[in-house]
């Protein structure tokens, strides 16, 4: 299957949008927007996309992947000297942005996504063939510098018909996106597996508790039956008794860890499950999901659609039950290596190194049990500092933890939690606790109170930004 070619409609009447303030576009004018993009620049022509207007980045996206043209999504709250260089890096045709992300940008190939998007008619274009085009996605860096990820569209395609298959979806679907539209999670799972099955989608303008509230009127209002989430979404609908319809059948969970507790209780106040599934950009989306009879408490579910295994530090593939780096080849995955620099990219013998760490069932249902960087190696033992993360949350003055490993020479194998408490509590007793539970091995060298941990647009935690503010008083 082409993306390009799936997601041209054949009923240009149809509503395919749905934007946060009730706006919608038709699959006709998703089409009419592939054209204008077409004679910009033409199929293969790399196009970054810097916007605040969710409903825009949504039709961008799909508009750009049907016209075949390769789209380059950036975080609109990116600052402009970071953008300039991500610009520069992937060599961009042309920046759509909008009017009040231009102040301090020189970017003289640049359009506005208002002025490409006004005034599309519904009929339906002649459009030309051939797949060109893909996303090129530069990844949160968490732990360091973001690494650009050329996702081709026979990659694209490949994870989008797992997901339509997988999940179910329909020409009848309706899906919400709340999380980031430059990320290829709600992209993928929520945008164009609905697009190319024909379904609908309803953008919401986010997840920030301010924004939780208007998306689920939404969600009300149009019938919405899947949505992504992070654990983080999950707990805040808890923690604010939002209230969701009862036409959802499910909400996909991805990008971070979900805990048992959050889900129980999700599924339990609103009478449908967290499906908790796992990927990362380098296999575009999905790389393991979870189906709504066969969810395994603290597992990821199972491969989706590519091979899977658990391997050692030689790469020989371990039993079930072992802990190991996680390792996927398939028809979704990265193969060529990171864009305009592939010896970034961990391969061997043609399986690509996720750089997690976890353990297969006999089933090969999949248990993501910690990070190959942010581990420590104390008298020949392994130290997962996920694992001291999960020890510190069940400490009854614990709201959040991340815990960094130090790195440097001087300091190899030692590591720093950052902490947000619940109440009063002090670093040592926290230290403490981690050492009774799991023993010397996984004492804290230190421990940092913080009123919030700093997160990516996906959720996760920042540790490099935690790492650069650490100021040890020793």
């Amino acid at each position: 299957m082409s993306i390009s070619q799936a997601l041209r409609p054949s009923q240009p009447d149809r509503a395919a949008l749905v934007g946060p303030t009730g706006e919608s576009l038709t699959t006709g004018q998703l089409a009419q927007l592939a054209a204008r993009l077409v004679g910009l620049r033409g199929p293969g022509a790399v196009l970054a996309l810097w916007t605040s207007d969710r409903l825009a980045q949504g039709a961008l996206l799909a508009a750009g992947l049907m016209a075949g043209c390769v789209i380059c999504p950036i975080d609109p709250k990116a600052s402009p000297g970071s953008v300039l260089r991500l610009l520069e890096h992937a060599r961009a045709d042309l920046l759509i942005t909008d009017e009040e992300l231009l102040e301090g940008l020189q970017e003289p190939t640049t359009l506005t996504a208002s002025a490409l998007m006004a005034g599309l008619p519904s009929t339906l274009p002649t459009l030309p063939t051939g797949g060109q085009g893909g996303l090129l996605v530069y990844t949160s860096g968490s732990t360091g510098e973001p690494k650009g990820v050329l996702l081709n569209e026979a990659l694209l395609a490949a994870n989008v018909c797992f997901a339509i298959d997988h999940f179910g979806h329909h020409a009848g679907s309706v899906s919400g996106s709340v999380m980031p539209l430059f990320h290829t999670f709600s992209i993928i799972s929520d945008l164009l597996a609905l697009l190319v099955c024909g379904g609908q989608v309803v953008i919401a303008e986010g997840f920030a508790p301010t924004q939780l509230g208007a998306a689920s009127r939404a969600f009300e209002e149009h019938g919405v039956q899947t949505y992504s989430g992070v654990p983080l979404i999950f707990d805040l609908m808890l923690a604010l008794r939002f209230p969701l319809p009862n036409t959802l059948r499910f909400a996909i969970s991805g990008a971070a860890p979900l805990g048992e507790r959050t889900r129980l209780r999700y599924s339990t106040r609103y009478g449908h499950p967290i499906l908790p599934c796992y990927g990362l950009t380098e296999s575009v989306c999905f790389a393991t999901a979870s189906r709504p009879d066969a969810i395994r408490p603290g597992m990821v579910g199972q491969a989706a659609g590519i091979e899977l295994r658990v391997v050692d530090d030689a790469g020989a593939p371990l039993p079930p039950g072992q802990d190991g780096e996680v390792a996927l080849r398939g028809p979704s995955v990265l193969a060529d290596g990171y864009y305009r620099d592939p010896s970034r990219t961990a391969f061997t013998e043609g399986w690509f190194l996720t750089g997690d760490i976890g353990r297969l069932d006999a089933d090969g249902f999949l248990q993501i049990t910690g990070r190959k960087k942010n581990m420590l190696i104390r008298g020949g033992e392994k130290v997962y500092l996920e694992d001291v993360e999960r020890c510190l949350e069940r400490h009854a003055l614990v709201a959040e933890a991340c815990a960094v490993r130090l790195g440097t020479r001087a300091h190899r194998d030692e590591a720093v939690a950052f902490v947000v408490p619940k109440g009063p509590v002090s670093p040592q007793d926290l230290a403490a606790f981690v050492v009774d539970i799991m023993g010397p091995l996984a004492r804290l060298d230190d421990v940092v109170l913080v009123g919030s941990l700093p997160r990516s647009g996906s959720g996760k935690p920042l540790r490099a930004v935690l790492l650069a503010s650490y100021r040890p008083e020793r």
